[in-house]
């Protein structure tokens, strides 16, 4: 009988929420993983027989501290927490939490595996491999059978987390999106539906719905895929409004014939209802945030109220870098900017906050508003954000800064690129 590989040794689930097991039985600490000794071991569980560098852990688990002895302290502290926890939950014999040539490893004794490792193996062959379409099926088939949700989601607003969860979630989307192309090509319309099912459930902000109404026309099951579109519209007006929703649908042939069925005048009421919670920023098209810029900008000078407007240039750089900060191979489908865009995009929905609004200006700038905050709070955001794109290995980053409007004792007498970009679009509406 084979043996799995979480029954052979050690073996972590990060993505989806984490649990780690031995032989196939489940171990616990019984400790809060945002506390600070049990993100160390987080940490080497996901570095596994590589380890990790004391910088790196320190970067970590002690960004705040600029004093370097006092770095130190606290993380040798952390360390003797966790190896006492580990040996009170009752862990197989041997040493934990290992220092061995300068680096640290959460054991050697043992073998270690994990489900983010697998997607590792699986990202080295299609980035380095010349695949031909079978093969590409089979990877990309086990790429999304093995990826089961977000990085670590209970620990969503830490730096490192971010990263991690926007790298694995962008190879899921590269390779759904093949994954996707094959099977409609084969017409294999019921394996489709079931993987854009679990997508939509991951990430229910993406565009999967459109792609399971897709697979159920093409099954004639026009009920389920009346249902999905009713769905899909109150999710995506929430976040991303009507027009968004309609977008999307009219690249699939059709639906629209459901898009009319449900225009009575109740629906639209019950449409304009506000449903559950935002996560992240707001992104809207340039034509919606220039509307939105031009009201909170009336709402700002009657208020008394400070509101910010940011302009993020991404400057092109060589594509023999990775855009995601890791060493090896550059990815011959992103030369034209768009991964790394997209990355970073993720990196800006994570920093700004749910009220704060923003949109993709040009092929390598954003624009954002950020509502209601003082300029100091703002170059605080502003040094995250850029703070954050480092860390994640991205090329140059010029992030411009200034008040939207307000009062004339609010306004810098100097204009910064950011303001005279979006005069420019206001400029190009009213033409």
């Amino acid at each position: 009988m084979e043996i799995k590989a979480e029954d052979s040794g050690f073996y972590a689930r990060f993505l989806g929420g984490f649990s780690l097991r031995y032989r196939g039985n489940p171990l616990s600490l019984n400790a809060n993983p945002q506390t600070g000794y049990m993100q160390i071991m987080l940490c080497l569980l996901k570095a596994g027989k590589e380890g990790m560098g004391r910088k790196e852990l320190l970067a970590i688990n002690q960004p705040e501290h600029k004093d370097h002895k006092q770095r130190s302290n606290n993380f040798r502290q952390q360390v003797y927490m966790l190896r006492n926890a580990i040996a009170r939950a009752g862990f197989p014999q041997g040493q934990y939490i290992v220092l061995y040539q300068s680096r640290y490893y959460f054991t050697r004794a043992y073998e270690m595996q994990s489900d983010t490792g697998e997607l590792d193996v699986l990202i080295e062959q299609i980035r380095t491999g010349v695949l031909c379409q079978e093969r590409q099926r089979e990877i990309y088939l086990q790429y999304c059978g093995a990826y089961t949700g977000e990085f670590l989601p209970q620990l969503n607003g830490e730096d490192w987390v971010t990263l991690e969860s926007a790298y694995y979630q962008k190879w899921y989307t590269t390779c759904l999106k093949g994954l996707s192309r094959i099977l409609k090509a084969e017409r294999e319309y019921e394996l489709l539906l079931k993987l854009s099912t679990d997508a939509s459930q991951y990430h229910p902000y993406d565009e999967w719905q459109a792609v399971r109404i897709d697979c159920l026309l093409a099954l004639e099951r026009h009920r389920e895929a009346q249902k999905v579109y009713k769905e899909a519209a109150e999710l995506y007006e929430w976040e991303w409004g009507r027009d968004f929703l309609d977008q999307v649908m009219s690249e699939h042939h059709e639906e629209h014939r459901i898009y009319y069925m449900d225009r009575a005048m109740k629906r639209v009421k019950d449409k304009l209802k506000e449903h559950g919670e935002g996560k992240g920023g707001y992104r809207c098209s340039v034509p919606s945030f220039v509307d939105i810029c031009r009201l909170w900008a009336r709402l700002g000078e009657e208020r008394m109220e400070e509101h910010l407007l940011m302009l993020c240039t991404l400057h092109n750089r060589s594509w023999s870098e990775e855009i995601d900060g890791r060493s090896g191979a550059k990815e011959c489908e992103e030369k034209n900017g768009d991964g790394e865009m997209e990355l970073f995009q993720a990196i800006l929905n994570r920093t700004v906050r749910a009220q704060d609004v923003y949109t993709r200006y040009s092929q390598r700038q954003y624009l954002v508003l950020l509502t209601d905050m003082e300029l100091s709070l703002g170059y605080f955001m502003k040094s995250r954000l850029e703070g954050l794109w480092k860390l994640a290995g991205g090329g140059g980053l010029e992030v411009e800064l200034d008040r939207l409007s307000g009062s004339e004792d609010m306004k810098r007498k100097e204009k910064t690129g950011a303001e005279k970009s979006l005069r420019t679009v206001c400029l190009y509406q009213k033409a």
